[in-house]
């Protein structure tokens, strides 16, 4: 799963690295992954982002990190949680509620973003 987790992060970061090499903006790539986050909500239209930023990791390797909240299946707020993202595609913070299983969901999320 972390293997998987990686490979997914390294796709991210090459997509968002290329957009920027051939003239796209760092507001531009922003504006694209949100629309990708957004789109996995119950409800995209409900998306609110917040603390929504390029950062690069210890290896040098660019991702888009930030926070959504969403409407759930209820109508109601869900609460922020955290995505990360490249150009094209994203992954959102696990639900499990396993602990374990959690952890090894949100390993390249945590490795990207934190």
């Amino acid at each position: 799963m972390r293997e998987r987790a990686y490979e997914e992060m390294g796709r991210y970061s090459a997509s968002l690295q290329e957009f920027l090499k051939s003239g796209g903006t760092e507001e531009e790539a922003i504006k694209k992954a949100q629309a990708v986050v957004a789109n996995k909500l119950k409800d995209p239209d409900s998306a609110k982002f917040r603390n929504v930023v390029i950062k690069q990791n210890y290896t040098r390797a660019k991702f888009i990190c930030g926070q959504v909240n969403g409407k759930n299946s209820y109508g109601a707020y869900a609460g922020f949680s955290q995505f990360v993202s490249g150009i094209s595609e994203a992954t959102l913070e696990s639900t499990n509620r396993h602990q374990r299983m959690k952890e090894l969901e949100d390993t390249g999320l945590d490795w990207a973003c934190n």
